[in-house]
């Protein structure tokens, strides 16, 4: 399991993620149901954020595991080229 904090790390944004597909069903649910137009806006503003900040998350680690990847077969192709 040599990758597993970082596939843990992307598995927590994805978690993340369907939290807010369910949050906006509640806040489509709600709009249409009559909530206030600035319980609406903060609601979509927080998904906002979250979804900026799950982005750049999940950016963040899959290029982190891509390199760490990629430098384990660099060192394995040197390694095999030696013996």
């Amino acid at each position: 399991m040599k990758y597993f904090d970082k596939m843990n790390e992307l598995e927590t944004q994805v978690i993340r993620l369907q939290d807010l597909r369910g949050l906006y069903n509640v806040i489509i649910n709600g709009i249409l149901n009559g909530s206030s137009h600035d319980d609406a806006l903060a609601a979509i503003c927080y998904i906002e954020g979250s979804l900026d900040d799950i982005s750049d998350e999940m950016t963040k680690s899959y290029y982190e595991l891509f390199e760490e990847m990629r430098a384990d077969e660099n060192n394995d192709g040197k390694k095999k080229a030696k013996k």
